[in-house]
């Protein structure tokens, strides 16, 4: 059901940007907020059933949601200084800027 939600506002977010020609903030708000949804509640489920549910995990959930909104908008951030850098005409910046961000993410999954 989690998934179904998360995917749901994912679509509809590609929705916008498709039908509505939404520009690139809203499209990033819609694509972190499907994120988000996601993994806090992918976290507080997994909590759940490890601790239990009569555990008090309120500090824990709230440090991971913290986190994964700094998390995501630096990354939302990021991804829109590229797309700024890009749309001005300045194609080797976003290609510097793909390139640091594809390093970052293979050094982030190893």
């Amino acid at each position: 059901m989690l998934g179904a939600g998360a995917t749901g506002i994912a679509t509809g977010t590609l929705l916008a940007g498709w039908v509505a020609a939404a520009g690139p903030g809203p499209l990033l708000v819609g694509g972190l907020a499907a994120a988000l949804s996601w993994d806090l509640g992918e976290h507080a489920v997994g909590l759940g059933e490890q601790l239990g549910r009569e555990t008090d995990a309120t500090r824990n959930l709230a440090t991971h949601a913290a986190a994964s909104v700094a998390v995501g908008a630096v990354a939302s951030a990021v991804a829109f200084g590229v797309y700024v850098a890009a749309a001005g005409g300045q194609p080797v910046v976003a290609l510097v800027f793909l390139l640091v961000g594809a390093i970052a993410l293979v050094s982030a999954v190893r």
